[in-house]
């Protein structure tokens, strides 16, 4: 058994590694630290259109006179909320009782909520 051969990584004769090209350094580290936002994009992009989207263009038809015949949306500032606190306006009394009747339903569906919550009957 003494004639045996060695192959040659074994006897230490291979030839080295090629050289492959030089790496290029990448923008964004291989720490994973782009992987959160990658999953928080789609979030946040829903959330900008469905969300902030329409906040912003309510207070922009909030500062302007919105008329359909008008042809074009003059802007008025805050002369529209000062019509909601003006007594001699024409929205002022529907305004003030939208806001009643929404915050007795309210109040009484919380309430409503709060003793379900605890197992009694309330409804």
């Amino acid at each position: 058994m003494a004639d045996v051969i060695e192959v040659g990584a074994a006897r230490g004769d291979a030839p080295p590694p090629a050289a492959g090209p030089a790496r290029r350094k990448t923008p964004v580290k291989r720490t994973g630290r782009a992987i959160p936002y990658l999953f928080l994009a789609p979030y946040l992009v829903l959330f900008g259109v469905f969300g902030l989207l329409p906040i912003v263009l309510g207070l922009w038809l909030s500062v302007h006179q919105w008329d359909f015949q008008l042809p074009n949306r003059p802007f008025v500032g805050l002369d529209n909320y000062q019509d909601l606190f003006s007594s001699e306006s024409a929205i002022y009394s529907d305004w003030w009782q939208s806001v009643r009747a929404t915050g007795s339903s309210r109040s009484s569906r919380c309430r409503c909520s709060w003793w379900c919550r605890w197992g009694w009957r309330c409804c």
